[in-house]
């Protein structure tokens, strides 16, 4: 997204970007490491899921391996799905005190992103 700041201290949306070579989190988490490769893949519903394999090991997870452990309160659900004839691999997340489940990785939260060192910068849209 591209974001243009008022003079009110706030920030307005001018649209979306495309960056090449900062589409799967480089921005944020860095470069994945040389074994480690994105791939994409759309179901037969039309959703996108990006998976993660190992080259050199031929692992695949949905977990992307730049991020260390989960939180030691969430636990990944790990699901695979055939769809256009390939395996995908997505995870959800389950608070194991409440039982909640998420499709968003806690450990992209601003508290953890910014325990890894990542600046983490709260802002306000108009």
């Amino acid at each position: 997204m591209i974001l243009r700041p008022t003079p009110s201290g706030h920030f307005q949306v001018v649209g979306e970007s495309y960056v090449h070579g900062l589409c799967d989190g480089e921005a944020i988490l860095g470069p994945l490491k040389d074994s480690w490769k994105v791939e994409a893949f759309s179901d037969t519903n039309g959703l996108w899921w990006q998976t993660f394999r190992n080259a050199s090991t031929e692992e695949m997870t949905g977990l992307d391996p730049r991020l260390g452990p989960l939180p030691e309160e969430w636990e990944g659900i790990q699901h695979e799905q055939l769809g256009n004839t390939v395996m995908q691999l997505y995870t959800s997340f389950r608070k194991k005190v409440t039982g909640e489940i998420s499709s968003f990785d806690p450990r992209l939260s601003p508290t953890c992103l910014d325990g890894q060192g990542v600046q983490v910068t709260r802002f306000q849209l108009v």
